[in-house]
């Protein structure tokens, strides 16, 4: 590369094709030499004179690289809005995330849906308890009830690599049983150059019956094992401290061992083993859960799709004394939600999605199944 090209001062026009090109990959070279100061005044000559896509693109991301937040968001958006390919789109989006992490967001959802039975209750059944046969009707009050969802979400990067991350919503439903929060906060980072990430949190629930606290800590892999897929193993270890008290409450750890393919940005599947041991104050509420987990992500010029899988086996580790057996359950849960940027109102897409779980256990009292579905609004950038 000619020397004199590479220091063309910004305000020289160049008219010439060859000499544009040229300039253009002398401004990614300077990039990849981390002199993106030196690369981005070139970029911004070249855009003012072309309008070229790809140029905006690159002037974005040097901007980026500079921590100029503001004007590199703005060209992201700028790009984003031009509807460019899907893989385009989806890398706008990563670095729209990336900005977004350094400056700290706060994203706010809402979301409408039906719950098939947001108690999980079982259906109606017999029980013979003493030589006297009961029978169990579910409460059809809490079948079937439509409900908003709010929530929020917070992220912020620090410069010195910790990355604080928190999230909430609540469920209103027309009866209070059936009303949830949900809430987790957390510290991250990765540790040095290496591909391992540790992060500490503690995550709330509180719904009537079924509140709990769960401090945990979570260590997450990532190993390459070719081009496009890598194992990424996480284990988290925390305690499971249930509000109605010690007899449900212990030390918990899980872990998920998948295998992540991406042979291109916009398609993404992850599937491994899962396997969650939790520890109680009383052994039937003990148990071990082992299965395999599937996540997958498409999208395309006309649709987006997000998919999840989940089978599992739990065993329990003692007889229920009220029930007189020991439980063993067999489940399967399901989620698929589909949006489409083809429907996006300026930063927002609309999104619906369907989940459904089935559940078969040794003890009538636990087993389920049921689908919700859900509309929601989703703010992308």
């Amino acid at each position: 590369m000619p020397i004199s090209v590479l220091d063309a001062p910004p305000q020289v026009n160049i008219v010439s094709p060859a000499e544009i090109e040229q300039q253009f990959k002398g401004s990614l070279h300077l990039i990849e030499l981390g002199q993106v100061s030196a690369a981005i005044p070139v970029l911004e000559h070249l855009y003012t004179q072309t309008r070229a896509p790809r140029i905006r693109l690159e002037l974005a991301r040097a901007l980026m690289l500079a921590r100029q937040w503001k004007r590199a968001r703005t060209l992201f958006v700028e790009a984003f809005k031009d509807d460019p390919p899907p893989i385009v789109k989806s890398n706008i989006l990563t670095f729209l995330n990336t900005i977004d992490r350094q400056r700290g967001k706060l994203t706010l959802s809402a979301s409408f849906a039906r719950y098939g039975n947001p108690l999980q209750q079982p259906g109606t059944y017999t029980l013979n308890f003493a030589g006297i046969e009961l029978t169990y009707q579910p409460d059809e009050t809490y079948r079937n009830l439509w409900g908003v969802t709010i929530g929020g979400t917070y992220s912020k990067e620090f410069q010195s690599g910790w990355q604080v991350s928190a999230n909430a919503s609540y469920r209103d439903l027309p009866h209070d049983l059936a009303d949830r929060f949900v809430g987790d906060v957390s510290l991250s980072r990765m540790l040095g150059r290496t591909p391992f990430e540790v992060k500490v949190g503690v995550t709330r629930l509180g719904q009537k019956r079924q509140s709990f606290s769960l401090p945990y800590i979570q260590a997450v892999y990532t190993l390459p094992v070719g081009r496009k897929s890598a194992l990424r193993p996480t284990a988290t270890l925390g305690y499971y401290a249930a509000d109605i008290g010690q007899s449900a409450s212990g030390v918990q750890g899980d872990a998920f061992i998948p295998l992540v393919y991406a042979p291109v940005p916009t398609r993404v599947i992850s599937i491994g083993p899962t396997i969650l041991r939790r520890n109680a104050g009383y052994d039937e509420q003990a148990y071990t859960s082992v299965g395999v987990r599937a996540i997958a992500t498409v999208q395309t010029s006309a649709v987006n799709v997000e998919a999840g899988f989940q089978g599992t086996i739990t065993r329990f580790d003692a007889i229920d004394p009220f029930w007189g057996a020991r439980r063993l359950d067999h489940s399967v849960f399901a989620t698929a939600t589909l949006s489409s940027y083809k429907l996006r109102l300026g930063p927002f897409i609309p999104a619906v999605g369907l989940t459904c779980i089935l559940t078969r256990s040794t003890i009538v009292y636990y087993r389920q199944r049921g689908c919700d579905s859900t509309f929601e609004v989703r703010k992308i950038f």
